[in-house]
């Protein structure tokens, strides 16, 4: 039951991007969203909110020319994040897409 409060919270907080996707050119690869990056953490211990927000992915290839498609692929980098990280995933993060890659 606790994955699924955790799940459904990290997806409700990706729904809060304000990012305006209607100003992306969806068939250019270069306006893809291409990453995936932790904003936000809650972590009760400075060194995990630090851990959490050094965080980025990077899409293969030319990335995902739809938020939403890019959103489900983020999600899951970051669930997987935090279950590799966390054993009691005790505390929310907050992510968003991007299209400029990781550094």
């Amino acid at each position: 039951m606790k994955k699924i409060f955790v799940a459904a919270t990290l997806l409700a907080l990706a729904g809060c991007n304000s990012e305006d996707s209607s100003s992306y050119n969806y068939n250019s690869s270069s306006n893809s969203y291409s990453s995936c990056r932790i904003i936000k953490s809650e972590a009760a211990d400075a060194s995990d909110r630090t851990k959490d927000l050094q965080q980025c992915w990077s899409a293969f290839g030319n990335g995902y020319s739809s938020k939403s498609m890019a959103l489900s692929w983020c999600e899951r980098e970051v669930t997987d994040y935090m279950r590799a990280n966390y054993l009691f995933n005790d505390h929310n993060v907050t992510y968003q897409v991007s299209t400029s890659s990781c550094p």
